[in-house]
């Protein structure tokens, strides 16, 4: 899918929040299915539906790869990639799968590495990954939206 294709679905999810848009604020644990489930279940019962879910969530700290614990790369995962699919499931579960809808996942673009990230660099190119699979692949449970991803690249100069 092309930036312009994905800008043009950007627009279409803008078009619905405007004029009296509403905001319902919650809090929610995207490393727990059960708090996504809940939140989902809370949108759903505020607003009746689920017409779009936006991904970008994420936690990550700068460090040198050899400095990452298990449990630190694992947090970061877990957060970082786990927590999209999360919400993924749980939109199209509790909705999406009989009624459609739209999904955007945000990452950052890696194709050159993520030095001082590595445990960051490997989730967010999970969700690349997860975004184009589930968004390409006609699977039946996906056949009815789509998945599609937003990515920005970051250039540092000296």
């Amino acid at each position: 899918m092309s930036k312009f294709d994905i800008f043009i679905k950007l627009c279409f999810l803008a078009s619905k929040c405007q004029d009296g848009a509403e905001v319902l604020g919650l809090q929610c644990n995207i490393r727990s299915r059960e708090s996504v489930k809940q939140m989902i279940s809370d949108t759903i019962s505020h607003f009746g539906r689920v017409d779009g879910l936006v991904n970008n969530g994420g936690g990550q700290f700068h460090s040198p790869a050899e400095n990452i614990s298990a449990n630190g790369f694992h947090a970061v995962v877990e957060t970082n990639l786990y927590g999209t699919y999360h919400c993924m499931m749980e939109a199209f579960e509790q909705h999406m799968k009989e009624n459609g809808g739209k999904i955007v996942n945000i990452v950052t673009i890696n194709r050159m590495g993520m030095a001082g990230m590595a445990h960051s660099g490997a989730a967010r190119a999970g969700v690349k990954n997860l975004s184009m699979s589930l968004g390409k692949l006609n699977f039946n449970f996906f056949k009815y939206f789509s998945v599609f991803f937003l990515t920005f690249e970051i250039f540092f100069r000296s």
